[in-house]
């Protein structure tokens, strides 16, 4: 008995097989009932029964690939696949920070105070820019920019801050010894 599916040998009796475990139905010897009328003519041709021919076992052969020239021989071994790294959406999208610089932007602009407020207008269009560098992140689906881009923006917003908030100290500071000067007078 020989296995329908690889062509391994098989002992007779044998439900699966073992070599390549599929399904093995028995050949069950036919059932043969007694013939109750007289046989009037006598059967001369035998009947023949079905040829069975084993499948041939599969044949493992070296692997032999000659890559640019040169001859690799050996057994061939499948390599895992390696996935590149799927980026997940975070559960909330990063902030932007638009908004905050812009009115920086403006808060920088407002206060004239000379180099300073120069050095926030530059930090807040920054701002501006990372964060909308980071929307474009977002809308592309590229979390790790996105996120590296509101870090940037983030951070010139708070850098900004700092600065308006020294410009208006200054000019706090300017303005109320300028007024107390002109208020003991000129003798000061």
């Amino acid at each position: 008995m020989f296995c329908p599916n690889c062509g391994t040998k098989l002992p007779d009796g044998a439900v699966f097989c073992s070599n390549c475990g599929a399904k093995v139905q028995a050949e069950s010897a036919p059932v043969v009932e007694p013939v109750t009328e007289p046989v009037t003519e006598p059967v001369t041709e035998p009947i023949a029964e079905p040829a069975v021919e084993p499948i041939a076992e599969p044949v493992t052969e070296p692997f032999t690939a000659q890559p640019a020239g040169e001859t690799f021989e050996g057994e061939y071994t499948a390599q895992p696949v390696q996935e590149s790294p799927v980026q997940r959406a975070p559960e909330q999208a990063p902030a932007d920070y638009v908004t905050i610089n812009i009115i920086l932007c403006v808060a920088s602009v407002l206060t004239c105070c000379g180099c300073i407020s120069i050095a926030s207008l530059v930090t807040s269009i920054i701002g501006i820019v990372a964060g909308s560098a980071c929307k474009k992140a977002i809308a592309a689906g590229d979390w790790a920019t996105a996120e590296a881009k509101s870090k940037t923006a983030k951070t010139m917003w708070i850098v900004s801050a700092v600065i308006v908030g020294v410009s208006i100290l200054s000019a706090i500071v300017l303005f109320l010894t300028g007024a107390a000067a002109s208020m003991l007078g000129s003798d000061w």
